[in-house]
């Protein structure tokens, strides 16, 4: 069962429970002694039903508010967990790791084609810095592969060891010569 479905079935049953809800309060409040006293003769016979239909639906809208207010509450500390990993994965980031980084800074490219198998692509991949497209295609080893949206914020020139004043020729050339082997020109 795809989540379109499932989505059609709770609204549905959201709506009869709904109905069941209303419909048997009103039988429960509308005094319909003074109305029709055959209606209301038959109502007190089936009075214990009625407000045993209100209590199950009452109960089915209040548990279903406590479900949703623990799924936010989970999702909102799941949120605040994966930002604190993600901290400490970019703080703590080796070498090779920050030289890849930088390679999106370098070409100035959103998307880079990385080689899955790399140590330090498959590091990155599994701290969740690095993800591969929905759509993205595997062909020879290679994926395209971007910054996470989570990780864009810690990914700074200071976390990656680059320095916004002008760099002189000596630190490019360090730059460059410390370039993943797989991200130099002619690989």
């Amino acid at each position: 069962m795809n989540q379109a479905s499932e989505n059609r079935i709770m609204n549905r049953l959201n709506g009869i429970m709904l109905w069941v809800l209303v419909l048997s309060a009103c039988l429960l409040v509308i005094p319909f002694e003074s109305i029709n006293l055959s209606l209301a003769g038959y109502i007190s016979e089936v009075h214990s039903i009625i407000w045993l239909a209100f209590i199950l639906s009452l109960s089915f809208f209040i548990s279903r508010g406590i479900l949703e207010i623990i799924g936010i509450v989970s999702r909102r500390f799941n949120a605040k967990i994966r930002h604190e990993q993600l901290f400490r994965s970019v703080t703590c980031l080796d070498f090779s790791e920050k030289a890849l980084l930088r390679e999106f800074i370098l070409q100035r490219k959103s998307v880079l084609t990385l080689p899955v198998n790399e140590p330090c692509v498959n590091q990155l991949l599994t701290a969740g810095i690095l993800t591969i497209p929905k759509e993205a295609n595997i062909t020879a080893g290679k994926a395209p592969m971007m910054i996470a949206l989570e990780a864009r914020p810690f990914i700074t020139y200071k976390a990656v060891g680059l320095t916004k004043n002008k760099m002189s020729e000596d630190q490019i050339s360090q730059l460059m010569d410390a370039r993943p082997r797989f991200a130099r020109p002619g690989y």
